[in-house]
């Protein structure tokens, strides 16, 4: 049986990392969402998400141990706005991926001598992605 594309958030309040999967199973990270806290920005976001790659057939939200209070807000919005999608959601550990993603994209850059640029929080995204893939 073939793997349906799964759709992993890593939420911030000012960016959201993003990454998907393949019908292999592989996690791939993509374009971070500048959204700053505006559900209209990020809603547009997800609909331009839709048109190019399709309809996930999971999400999964990367959720961290201790919220603070702004990224609580955060998740309850992004929570809202898959709801009225109708885009079923599962949520998984987050624990260290931010660090691990950044140690990742260093190796990265030492081993090509080339500056990575970016996406740090979409990488963290294909991390949590990667473990609950890992785990199914």
């Amino acid at each position: 049986m073939a793997r349906q594309k799964l759709l992993c958030l890593d939420i911030g309040a000012k960016i959201i990392g993003v990454a998907v999967s393949d019908a292999f199973g592989m996690a791939f990270p993509r374009e971070e969402i500048r959204w700053g806290g505006d559900k209209t920005m990020l809603q547009a976001a997800l609909h331009q998400f839709e048109v190019q790659e399709g309809t996930p057939s999971l999400v999964v939200l990367g959720s961290p141990q201790n919220a603070s209070p702004s990224m609580h807000a955060a998740q309850e919005v992004v929570e809202g706005i898959f709801e009225a999608l109708g885009w079923p959601v599962v949520h998984y550990d987050e624990h260290v991926s931010t660090q691990e993603a950044a140690n990742r994209i260093a190796d990265i850059e030492e081993e090509t001598g080339t500056r990575f640029g970016g996406r740090r929080d979409s990488v963290a995204a294909q991390i949590i992605l990667e473990r609950y893939l890992a785990r199914s």
